[in-house]
């Protein structure tokens, strides 16, 4: 189907008018497609967190970060800019990400898992969901308690994991 914008319109979730390049911490949570539970498998989450780690670079660094079975919740700390004035978004695949913002760095990430992974299972399975959140850090009382989030994830999931289980049993006439 071609493209329709009256049809084919996504509401951007980014800070209307922010810089994404700007020297700034960011949290990030990356889903998967349809929250599949792909980094249940070993083999996927290491390459899932192989990569993570290839993200920093001379202007990013990394801060907490943990990969979940069904997502990513990271701190991405971009340390300089690089980009100029005249810098404009660059079209990629009908996508306008500018070089060197967090945008083009999750869609980094994102493809490198998505290649290694597809190398793995030699398939062409969806990895990711389309998009990401994201949230500016703006203080370091709001950096701590994000530290303390991305920490605390594995065991909120088991907990929570152990929950459903517990209700699932009633529910299939199991008690």
């Amino acid at each position: 189907m071609p493209y329709d914008p009256n049809r084919h319109h996504r509401q951007s979730i980014r800070l209307r008018g922010y810089d994404y390049t700007q020297p700034g911490t960011y949290f990030v949570t990356i889903c998967t497609h349809a929250r599949q539970l792909l980094f249940d498998n070993p083999a996927l989450r290491r390459i899932a967190e192989q990569q993570w780690q290839r993200i920093a670079s001379e202007r990013v660094t990394l801060n907490a970060w943990v990969v979940m079975p069904d997502h990513v919740h990271g701190i991405i700390v971009i340390t300089s800019s690089n980009a100029t004035p005249s810098d404009d978004a660059s079209p990629v695949l009908g996508i306008n990400v500018k070089p060197g913002s967090l945008g083009a760095i999750v869609r980094s990430y994102k493809a490198s898992v998505t290649r290694r992974a597809h190398r793995f299972q030699a398939t062409a399975e969806l990895i990711w969901q389309g998009g990401y959140w994201e949230r500016i850090m703006r203080s370091d009382d709001e950096l701590a308690a994000t530290r303390a989030y991305i920490a605390e994830n594995p065991l909120r999931w088991a907990e929570e994991r152990e929950d459903l289980d517990a209700l699932r049993g009633p529910m299939a006439g199991k008690a």
